[in-house]
């Protein structure tokens, strides 16, 4: 009995301790979630309040939310072309007028190769528009506004020269609607737009759109088109159309192709438009035949000198001077040359010595000068000395043949030989002319120069004052204070 109560007494024992135990565990592990709990509920307390102070500080902003919607439109170059064609240019309101034009012409432009039917189907219609000036013209003896833009006499806008651009730069502003759709296909590029440009040449009725369309053509594909360029040219020389009536410089533009290319098939029928219907020279063709035949044109235009068709002088003097530049080059030149110096001088009804063919024919000496071919006009001209009895022409021979003793030796300086003065501008008194050093007489105009120098035989040669007669006045100048002794001592 007294075993078993100590057996219970002992259990007893051992459960206490084991729940004293167990319950201090549990105790500590509830105090340490607390404390966690604690912990995360600070933190959050943290956030929150954070939270709150940034919406107390936004609370007196008003806050602004745009939102843009990009929409892409698609220009349409029929409808830019219609735009452009509509545009009326003002004289007065000019500048905001060409700007708008060359904004659409850009547009146009940058819309690229998709622009290109537009400009065709535009092209075809033969519509344009001219941006030159409004002219006032007279129509049976009174003024009227011809309200027809044509290109400026001045030059400002033409096809071929233009201060805003010409066919080798290209336009900032073209002369004309039709040559800035022109240069706009030559700035898309591409097959089309190159086949656009050669249609549009093909079928020219312009000497100024030929052209163009040449130069362009010449950029895109150099020398492919050539052969095209020059059929059109010669077609629309021999037969105008009535649209070339329009542009004034419509011959100058199409002898600019032949001259550009250097063409000399048309030579024969230049020459047969050399002289016109009224008996004067085509300067256009007369030029085209100097500059690609040169010496070779010599034969074309001493048959065109001889023509009875021409009546007026100064028309055979030009031809003259055109020949005699080929002097020493040619031989029909240098007949011709002899020929007009051995003749008399014709002075009949009040005629000046300057405007004689023989006056002509040693001026033109000067002119397409080598060495070579100054010895043989130096040998040329003197040959013909003792015919020339005419003292101004004497100073006009005397002249010529310093300037070709100069181009045959440089160094000779063939001025100061002589000694004397010359006033410029083609008038000469007393001697000849050296460079150095030269004393400017500045007064009304025209503004004349003379050129001072020492003679080679000293200041002793000049016995006498030099007179000068200008425009009515008279002014004496005594050579002879202004060139020092030939010993240098001072006057």
């Amino acid at each position: 009995m007294k075993a078993t109560h100590i057996i219970v007494t002992s259990v007893l024992c051992g459960a206490a301790v084991s729940y004293v135990i167990t319950r201090s565990q549990y105790t500590t592990h509830i105090r340490d979630l607390e404390q966690a709990q604690e912990t995360e509920v600070a933190k959050v307390k943290g956030e929150l309040h954070k939270n709150l102070k940034r919406a107390e500080q936004k609370a007196g902003r008003i806050e602004i939310i745009e939102t843009v919607v990009t929409k892409t439109v698609e220009i349409n170059p029929t409808e830019v072309l219609k735009k452009l064609a509509a545009i009326e240019i003002d004289n007065r309101n000019r500048n905001p007028d060409m700007r708008e034009v060359i904004f659409r012409l850009e547009t146009l432009a940058s819309l690229g190769p998709k622009s290109i039917q537009a400009l065709r189907d535009f092209l075809a219609s033969g519509e344009d528009v001219s941006y030159g000036y409004n002219r006032t013209v007279r129509v049976n003896g009174s003024q009227t506004n011809s309200n027809v833009r044509v290109s400026s006499p001045s030059g400002r806008y033409t096809y071929y020269s233009s201060s805003y651009g010409n066919p080798s730069s290209g336009y900032l502003v073209p002369p004309s609607l039709r040559v800035g759709l022109f240069q706009v296909a030559a700035d898309v590029g591409g097959d089309e737009a190159e086949r656009l440009l050669v249609d549009s040449l093909g079928m020219a009725q312009k000497g100024g759109e030929a052209a163009f369309l040449d130069s362009l053509l010449q950029k895109v594909a150099p020398d492919q088109y050539t052969d095209l360029a020059l059929k059109v040219a010669k077609d629309l020389l021999i037969n105008p159309t009535n649209e070339s009536l329009d542009d004034y410089q419509h011959k100058s533009h199409l002898y600019s192709i032949l001259t550009r290319h250097r063409d000399v098939d048309f030579a024969k029928e230049a020459q047969d438009l050399l002289i016109t219907t009224d008996g004067k020279l085509d300067r256009y063709a007369l030029n085209y035949l100097n500059t690609v035949l040169k010496a070779d044109a010599v034969p074309l235009l001493a048959h065109a000198h001889n023509d009875e068709r021409i009546k007026n002088d100064w028309e055979r003097q030009s031809l003259i001077s055109y020949i005699m530049r080929y002097t020493g080059q040619h031989p029909q030149a240098d007949q011709m040359f002899l020929e007009i110096m051995r003749r008399p001088l014709d002075l009949e009804g009040n005629k000046k010595y300057y405007q004689s063919a023989q006056y002509t024919a040693l001026n033109s000496l000067a002119y397409n000068v080598d060495k070579d071919t100054a010895v043989k006009r130096k040998a040329l001209l003197e040959s013909v000395r003792d015919n020339i009895t005419d003292a101004n022409l004497k100073r006009a021979a005397d002249s010529a043949g310093k300037r070709l003793e100069y181009r045959i030796n440089p160094q000779s300086n063939p001025w100061k030989k002589q000694g004397g003065v010359l006033l410029h501008y083609g008038y000469e008194a007393g001697f000849t002319i050296d460079a150095e050093p030269p004393i400017i007489f500045s007064g009304p105009a025209p503004r004349q120069e003379i050129r001072l120098f020492t003679p080679a035989g000293g200041a002793a040669v000049l016995t006498a004052p030099l007179i000068i007669r200008n425009g009515g006045g008279t002014t004496t100048l005594d050579l002879r204070s202004l060139i020092p002794p030939a010993n240098g001592a001072e006057r």
